[in-house]
């Protein structure tokens, strides 16, 4: 129900967003939005500092702000638009049959972007393979390590608390 009542909010924030736009005589421009995460691309630096403000105000009448570690301009369209979470976890994802190490890259994916939702799905894969090995009858090696360092993740990690809880 939060996402619906999300959905209404920042729909309307689109419709008083165009209009503004409009009013401005700014036609070259593209904005993606999913959720709460906005995307505008420009081809002007003016145009995008425009549409920027005026988003900023229509949010702020709504009771809304940005946020401003995440409000930035770049010119690499395909990188800026993608989380850096996500960037660093497809360059550090392999798959090691050593549970520990495969832990270990969690961690420090964990570390850097904290509560990231690239941390849930290397655990669930991480979950799958210990899922795997109860099927083949099997314990994991180094239960003490593998605990220690998913309780180093969850520590600073309070968004994994029942994937933690679930490993565990």
């Amino acid at each position: 129900t939060v996402d619906f009542i999300a959905e209404i909010i920042l729909g309307y924030a689109d419709l008083e967003l165009t209009a503004k736009i409009n009013s401005l005589n700014i036609t070259d421009y593209h904005i993606i939005r999913y959720r709460d995460d906005y995307r505008i691309f420009v081809n002007s630096a003016q145009d995008g500092e425009k549409i920027l403000k005026a988003l900023t105000e229509i949010l702020a009448d709504l009771g809304l702000r940005l946020n401003p570690g995440k409000t930035f301009a770049s010119k690499e369209v395909l990188r800026s638009s993608i989380k850096p979470d996500k960037i660093y976890w497809a360059k550090a994802q392999k798959h090691h049959e050593f549970l520990p190490k495969q832990l270990l890259l969690i961690s420090e994916l964990a570390r850097d972007y904290p509560n990231a939702g690239s941390i849930l799905k290397a655990l669930s894969k991480f979950t799958d393979r210990l899922e795997a090995l109860q099927k083949d009858k099997k314990a994991p090696e180094h239960i003490l390590v593998l605990v220690s360092i998913l309780t180093e993740i969850a520590i600073s990690n309070p968004r994994i608390y029942p994937d933690y809880a679930g490993i565990v």
